[in-house]
């Protein structure tokens, strides 16, 4: 099994605690958990050590009977390893248990995840990673899972100086901030990633642009 550790995340992910809120994990210690509390151990190994948590939480309610269980909402953070597969399961040196969630709607979270495509969920870029639908179109969610757009969209890019270049049905392309909102009026035939807070652009009519923040047309070449 191939692992890559990962430093400088914080990721949300799923978590099943006993009744007790004793900790179940694997040589990490005996820790009594608290919600709003942060827990730290010494190090990260899938399967063997350290605090484990899932980012599917199908997988949270499939790996235990949950008669026995709760489960909770977890920020992980510190060395986090995670599995090159598409086992969800993550280890972290670090643990704040957020919330506590009941059965019910777990299974709300999970039913959403069993439509949805997670492309990486450890690859956040300015608070987002990107998602895809199982007819390949593509949104962007928060570290609460929440959906960036109101519309899927052919193809996203993740974000970088705050903007993020996304292509709709007919292929032309456009940027979206951080709040979701496209920045121009204007679709182009090709987009390149802000720089400085300029953008390269190549209008529909062969024209090559610059653009600034606000999507005006400020130089063309």
């Amino acid at each position: 099994m191939e692992t890559n550790t990962i430093k400088g995340k914080e990721v949300i992910a799923y978590k099943r605690i006993n009744r007790n809120m004793r900790c179940l994990d694997i040589n990490c210690g005996d820790f009594k958990f608290e919600i709003g509390k942060t827990y730290k151990t010494d190090k990260a190994e899938l399967y063997t050590y350290g605090f484990h948590a899932f980012i599917n939480p199908l997988s949270a309610i499939e790996y235990r009977m949950p008669t026995f269980s709760r489960y909770f909402k977890v920020k992980l953070s510190g060395e986090i390893t995670e599995c090159n597969g598409f086992d969800t399961e993550l280890a972290a040196t670090e643990i704040t248990i957020l919330e506590e969630i009941n059965i019910k709607d777990l299974s709300k979270i999970t039913e959403w995840w069993k439509s949805e495509n997670v492309i990486d969920l450890l690859n956040f870029s300015d608070g987002f990673a990107r998602v895809q639908r199982g007819d390949t179109l593509y949104n962007f969610i928060d570290k609460n899972g929440k959906l960036l757009l109101n519309e899927w969209l052919e193809w996203v890019c993740d974000f970088f100086e705050g903007f993020a270049k996304v292509q709709r049905e007919d292929k032309l392309y456009n940027f979206i901030d951080t709040q979701g909102k496209i920045i121009s009026n204007e679709w182009f035939e090709f987009v390149h990633c802000f720089e400085y807070g300029f953008a390269d652009v190549e209008r529909t009519n062969g024209e090559c642009a610059k653009i600034d923040k606000n999507g005006n047309i400020v130089v063309r070449k």
